[in-house]
């Protein structure tokens, strides 16, 4: 779980994670995180779909900000724009984003050919070449 790496990152970072509680450990190592790190470190999971409950966490968090993203949800381009935005309102400028995944569906579902995967899919090119535009 990222929330478990993001905690051990910094000795006083504090994380809050966002999760669409889709499979049946996320309970459990939610459960772990709150038994083993302190409440002022570890501040929870939010589930549900994040295009809701992100904007209903802002509009009752208006004061929060983060200075590190992690985003791992939706899967589709339009989708991770869309996180993109919501996560941009609530972090301070400057803050750091990190995205799971970060490419094209087309590369992770192995829709390119093999001979342009090396080109499109690997290199530092990818962002420039417009498959995550940020």
């Amino acid at each position: 779980m990222s929330s478990l790496l993001l905690l051990e990152a910094g000795a006083h970072s504090r994380v809050i994670s966002f999760d669409l509680g889709d499979f049946t450990w996320a309970r459990s190592a939610e459960a772990w995180l709150r038994a083993n790190y302190s409440a002022s470190r570890f501040l929870g999971v939010v589930f549900g779909d994040s295009s809701r409950t992100l904007p209903a966490f802002k509009a009752s968090h208006a004061d929060f900000s983060c200075d590190v993203m992690f985003i791992d949800g939706d899967k589709s381009y339009e989708g991770r724009r869309a996180q993109l935005r919501l996560m941009r309102a609530m972090s301070y400028p400057g803050a750091h984003l990190f995205f799971d995944e970060i490419t094209s569906q087309q590369c992770m579902n192995g829709s390119v050919p093999l001979e342009h995967h090396s080109r499109e899919c690997r290199t530092r090119d990818a962002l420039r070449l417009g498959y995550w535009p940020a």
